[in-house]
């Protein structure tokens, strides 16, 4: 049966599928947009392997985002269901012009942002509008200037420190492809987001830090942009192997968990209870640090551990914000130093 009628297409599947079996947008876009020379799940998953040797491969491998990202460049719409409003050949023709977007937005988000990998990402859905704005009719990355630059990195943070996407994540991104789209065609010089005021709350850095949550990959972005450098050799951190592996093993206490504990025993002994200390794991307490560099502080007091460090440790604090409020073993007094500057280096970001 050859015709352009989806509805006809529609009864005749309707008729056939007695038993009822429902296709998803990517089955139905897939049957849609086939041809000899073209088949959808196959294009994904040739973008998969083309993405892994950066970390990316979960891109090809999300269908879900890959249709987001496909309606947004196609129709400047994120919603996949869009996409079945096209015919087949609009789709097969423009899927190069998507798949430069895609590759251009993860070259971004790598230097410009220390991201390795997808699960570094504050928001999946943060890769669409930059898809948008990377995509390209010559199937080339798009060109950024200087200024588009600093729109974009605004905008991310702004978007990761807000949690802009927790509420009405349909609406605001749906604004974003259209502005992003408008930035790029160069309609627009700001994006609205960054023109309305957004503040760090007082006691954001006092958040337990849980790997998988917004505002913890927010955090571990935010210290990977200082360039952070280990707490006792002083080398430089080699970020990618951080993220692209991305587990616990790669973010450590400042006050090591076993010393504040003692402490907070000693202080029930002796009849003062500082519930202060029972928080090891906030945010203001957390840091990338090397296993190696780890295993030497051990449950080590800072004042202690600090004499292990080179005798200048003036870069040392300075790449993972560390005020000298560190080495007084007051964990109380640390903590509200370093979330002042945790906040501060915050809100130049956004």
């Amino acid at each position: 049966m050859e015709t352009e009628d989806k509805t006809a297409v529609a009864i005749v599947f309707e008729r056939v599928n007695q038993r009822g079996v429902e296709l998803d947008t990517v089955q139905l876009l897939s049957a849609w947009t086939w041809s000899g020379d073209f088949d959808l799940n196959r294009k994904f998953e040739e973008l998969a392997e083309e993405l892994a040797p950066f970390g990316f491969r979960d891109v090809g491998s999300d269908k879900d985002l890959l249709l987001r990202c496909c309606a947004a460049v196609m129709v400047r719409d994120p919603s996949a269901d869009a996409l079945i409003t096209l015919n087949g050949s609009k789709v097969r023709s423009s899927f190069p012009e998507v798949a430069a977007g895609i590759k251009g937005a993860i070259d971004f988000l790598r230097k410009n942002l220390h991201i390795e990998s997808l699960d570094n990402l504050p928001y999946q859905n943060l890769l669409v509008p930059l898809t948008v704005f990377f995509a390209d009719a010559s199937n080339k990355q798009h060109r950024m200037t200087s200024a588009q630059r600093t729109q974009v990195l605004v905008w991310f943070w702004r978007t990761a420190f807000a949690r802009r996407y927790n509420s009405q994540p349909v609406k605001s991104l749906k604004e974003d492809v259209i502005e992003f789209w408008e930035l790029k065609e160069k309609k627009r010089n700001l994006l609205t987001v960054n023109t309305t005021p957004v503040s760090i709350p007082s006691d954001f850095f006092e958040q337990v830090f849980r790997l998988n949550s917004v505002a913890s990959r927010t955090f571990i972005l935010m210290l990977a942009q200082n360039q952070p450098t280990s707490l006792i050799s002083g080398n430089r951190i080699d970020l990618r192997k951080v993220l692209k592996a991305y587990n616990r093993n790669e973010f450590h206490h400042i006050y090591p968990r076993t010393y504040l504990r003692s402490q907070f025993e000693d202080g029930q002994k002796n009849g003062v209870v500082d519930l202060s200390l029972i928080d090891e794991s906030v945010f203001a307490n957390i840091c990338i640090l090397s296993k190696s560099d780890n295993n030497l502080i051990s449950g080590k007091a800072p004042s202690e551990y600090k004499k292990m460090m080179p005798k200048d440790t003036s870069q040392i604090e300075l790449t993972n914000f560390l005020p000298p409020e560190t080495w007084s073993d007051d964990y109380r007094a640390f903590l509200h130093a370093r979330s002042k500057l945790l906040r501060s280096y915050a809100e130049r970001l956004i």
